[in-house]
């Protein structure tokens, strides 16, 4: 059995002092996810997970290691390990998405993300991320 290695992240703007998620749908499977690809060459799985944002989304932005949630799981014969970090981004970001594997994308707020997202150990990340971005966000 293989073992395949991705970064990603949960990334999020703040609007009204509320998390806003930003969401993926794959153009090749229609699954709805947070950006996250594979692990290249000699790159952490940090190094991954901000280049995955930028390719899939345009964003540059550096991911907040204080959070990470790692997700395994089998694919045909091989494991997947997914290590998700959080990242927060300003409200004018522009996204400009990678054609060839992102069909659309949107910023959501918590329940809706939830509902939106396709598996349920992307909804248990989030959960942990939106408990985390509460703990760090500034109270109103």
């Amino acid at each position: 059995m293989a073992l395949e290695l991705d970064g990603g992240a949960v990334v999020y703007q703040l609007r009204n002092n509320q998390p806003y998620y930003l969401l993926l749908e794959s153009a090749t499977s229609g699954f709805w996810g947070f950006p996250k690809g594979h692990v290249e060459d000699k790159e952490s799985v940090i190094e991954a997970a901000q280049r995955e944002i930028r390719e899939e989304t345009g964003i540059i932005t550096k991911v907040n290691d204080n959070f990470f949630e790692v997700l395994s799981y089998q694919v045909g014969k091989n494991l997947k390990k997914v290590t998700l970090f959080s990242a927060e981004v300003p409200l004018d970001t522009t996204l400009r998405l990678q054609e060839a594997e992102i069909s659309s994308a949107g910023w959501f707020d918590y329940i809706t993300a939830r509902e939106k997202l396709s598996y349920l150990n992307l909804k248990q990340a989030l959960d942990k991320a939106d408990h985390f971005i509460a703990s760090i966000k500034p109270s109103v």
